[in-house]
């Protein structure tokens, strides 16, 4: 019997997959309250896009405008940020006691900055 291969071993088939799960679609990430636990500090890590993901930011001009939008919206302290072309991430802490709701924080940063903008043909932010 030559030639012939009296033992063939053979890996199981990998079950088939499913397609991908359809996954909720948001506009914006869930937001969840500023809870204060005893004498703590409250650090909170945001994103901010501009409208329509315009990619407007990566500017020197930009940068002075954002940081002060930063200093005049001063409910909350702004710590570490990176300033992309469309969005910027920071981080941020309460400043006042009890803390003010953020999204009104943000909507009064996000107006302040407008305002500021130069170029009119890119407001609003």
């Amino acid at each position: 019997m030559e030639g012939r291969v009296s033992h063939v071993r053979r890996t199981p088939k990998a079950p088939k997959m499913p397609d991908k799960p359809s996954l909720p679609q948001r506009k914006s990430p869930a937001k969840a309250p500023i809870i204060e636990i005893g004498n703590r500090s409250n650090l909170i890590f945001i994103t901010v896009c501009t409208k329509n993901r315009a990619p407007i930011l990566a500017n020197e001009t930009a940068h002075h405008i954002l940081l002060e939008a930063s200093r005049a919206a001063d409910a909350f302290h702004v710590g570490n940020y990176m300033i992309l072309p469309d969005h910027i991430h920071l981080f941020c802490a309460p400043a006042v006691f009890p803390p003010r709701p953020i999204h009104k924080w943000v909507q009064y940063w996000k107006a302040y900055v407008t305002r500021l903008w130069p170029n009119s043909s890119q407001k609003p932010l």
